[in-house]
């Protein structure tokens, strides 16, 4: 069986296609969340809280860039998985040479325009003095590397959309381990602290990019002469359709972080070091979700161009059924051991005790988080994008950043109230997106 027919997800039992297409992708993702926790690690032990810090702010400043690239792909994806269905192989190699022209474009940009205003974006976020200098070298150099961010999601969606996941999975494999050792010559051996995580960070990714484009151009879609280049009107229109109201959602959303994010600054260092730890742990829990909403665009786009529905709802059942699993496991972690968690990132006794009430607040959010994300997966695989985004937005900045406002200034809950803020608004969005499923308007 070679590798179109294996990325066929039209047919077969569609709860096992889609479990054995979606292992690839949560394995990956776990890997790409191993190495960001890598960083955090390495420099918790040998960086201290100020170290952890500037990481945990440069990160949040550096994935609201990375985002952009995530949800145009995602469109991509959804269009490629179209194609893909109907056998348009040409469509591909049309949306190929469009999408990633535009993505070099907005990488080179969105590059030159946070290295110019990094500090500026540092000090509105309330970045302790402490970890001031070790953000804004963090930041620098991994705004370095967009261009190379870009390019591996721009093809990392084209091999998603045709069911390959395989591959990507080998090749975070290699860029994984070639994160780790750089991290430990560079940190642990040369002390070089945050800038080291991200010189780290940046040549792995690099790796990562050559390596996915030379399989898309194995595969036949894609060249790297100047008619792969070449922009195709009807299909930036259909892509931006597709994808804006993902830009939109993403970037607000990921907007709304950052300022809970400064929310957390106002408290410390050691809040900023408790909260980045928990963010990792966050991390950890929601790869689950995030990978499956991956796979029900694909699954959904591929089913959705032959109307098959029915089996979009089944693969969409069982999706929620896994993560929901493992979302379980990790909050009763969490809720159990909270120190023995947060003590993986640390030693630092004053950053594990603080981090322990905000902890078990954040896991109360660890389903619902994973369930909306399946549910996104679903309507953007059905190019309704609108709805997650509308939901998304709403939840972010009226129940994630306005209520953490009022609960972390005005109650007694303090630093814990931002995480009982952030722990609702899933349940928001899922209820939402849940509601719309099921009055059967995205089958339109």
């Amino acid at each position: 069986m070679n590798r179109e027919e294996r990325g066929n997800l039209t047919v077969g039992d569609p709860g096992k296609k889609l479990l054995c297409f979606a292992l690839p992708i949560i394995l990956i993702n776990f890997l790409q969340a191993v190495y960001h926790v890598t960083d955090m690690v390495i420099l918790g032990h040998f960086a201290g809280a100020e170290g952890m810090s500037a990481v945990s702010i440069g990160g949040q400043v550096t994935t609201v860039v990375l985002v952009v690239a995530v949800a145009i792909t995602n469109g991509g994806a959804a269009i490629t998985g179209q194609c893909f269905g109907r056998g348009d192989r040409d469509g591909i190699r049309q949306l190929v040479s469009t999408m990633y022209s535009l993505l070099l474009i907005i990488a080179i940009c969105l590059t030159v325009a946070v290295i110019l205003t990094c500090r500026p974006i540092l000090t509105f976020l309330n970045t302790p003095e402490e970890s001031f200098a070790g953000a804004t070298a963090y930041l620098q150099i991994c705004m370095a590397g967009t261009v190379c961010v870009y390019t591996y999601n721009c093809f990392y969606a084209i091999l998603r959309g045709t069911g390959d996941s395989l591959t990507p999975l080998k090749i975070v494999v290699c860029t994984m381990l070639m994160n780790i050792i750089l991290d430990l010559i560079l940190v642990a051996g040369f002390h070089a602290g945050a800038a080291g995580a991200a010189v780290a960070t940046v040549l792995s990714q690099a790796v990562s990019a050559i390596l996915i484009c030379c399989a898309v151009c194995q595969d036949g879609y894609f060249g790297w002469k100047k008619d792969d280049f070449r922009t195709d009107r009807e299909m930036l229109r259909r892509l931006m359709k597709i994808s804006t109201p993902q830009v939109i959602q993403m970037v607000l959303t990921n907007t709304s972080f950052l300022l809970v994010g400064g929310l957390v600054n106002r408290f410390g260092v050691y809040h900023s070091a408790a909260a980045g730890a928990v963010s990792k742990i966050w991390n950890f829990t929601v790869l689950a979700g995030q990978a499956m909403m991956t796979a029900m665009i694909s699954m959904c786009a591929q089913n959705y161009a032959k109307q098959e529905y029915r089996r979009i709802l089944r693969a969409l059942a069982a999706g929620i059924a896994l993560v929901s699993g493992i979302a379980a496991v990790i909050t009763l972690l969490c809720e159990i051991w909270p120190s023995k968690m947060l003590g993986v990132f640390t030693d630092d006794q004053i950053v594990v005790e603080t981090g322990i009430r905000y902890l078990r607040w954040f896991a109360v959010g660890f389903i619902a988080e994973n369930t909306m994300f399946c549910l996104f997966g679903t309507l953007t695989g059905a190019g309704h994008t609108l709805v997650p985004m509308c939901c998304a937005v709403i939840t972010a900045y009226l129940i994630r950043y306005l209520f953490a406002f009022i609960l972390s200034r005005y109650t007694p809950l303090g630093f814990e109230g931002i995480a009982v803020a952030y722990s609702a608004a899933p349940f928001v969005s899922a209820g939402i997106c849940g509601l719309y499923l099921l009055s059967g308007r995205w089958k339109q």
